[in-house]
């Protein structure tokens, strides 16, 4: 019984997780600024490329996709999900949120300590926040990161308890 209750919370936490920053990205699009600093101009550029596009329609998608999964993990309808797929789709939302928050992160520290400059990107800190930002801004890329990081945590729960549920059934592990 608690081991299922773990579960349902973890896959509930990962669920109510994409709901809430998919909320922010509304409020981004409609001008909002919290989380951003005081940087001028902080959502990405979208340009007309196709690659530019691509990214967008895939964030996007990356967010219905994500709630689905997180609530298929703890639904009976998730069930009827083929285990591979649900199981690859787990990992690859919690890779792309630890490697996104965690690489940050990193980068960051790197950076600081000047064993890295220019970061893995090759693009120094006045590239990518503008020449001397505030402490608000500095603490707020921060904490967006420290974001990403945890919508990984908050996957990788679910991920260990979905692969647990199978050992012993007969099934194996996804």
């Amino acid at each position: 019984l608690a081991s299922r209750w773990r579960a349902a919370w973890a896959g509930y936490a990962a669920f109510a997780w994409v709901v809430v920053f998919f909320a922010f990205h509304v409020y981004w699009e409609f001008g909002g600024r919290f989380g951003f600093g005081d940087q001028t101009d902080p959502l990405p550029d979208r340009g007309g490329s196709i690659a530019a596009w691509l990214f967008s329609v895939l964030t996007l998608l990356a967010f219905p996709v994500g709630a689905l999964v997180a609530l298929a993990t703890v639904q009976s309808w998730g069930r009827s999900i083929p285990r591979r797929l649900l199981f690859s789709l787990l990992w690859a939302g919690f890779l792309v949120l630890v490697l996104r928050g965690g690489g940050s992160m990193l980068e960051d520290l790197l950076q600081a300590t000047g064993v890295l400059q220019d970061g893995f990107t090759g693009l120094s800190q006045e590239q990518v926040r503008g020449p001397n930002p505030s402490a608000y801004t500095i603490w707020s890329a921060r904490g967006i990161d420290a974001v990403f990081l945890l919508g990984g945590i908050l996957f990788g729960a679910p991920l260990r308890h979905y692969r647990r549920s199978f050992r012993g059934s007969g099934a194996g592990p996804p």
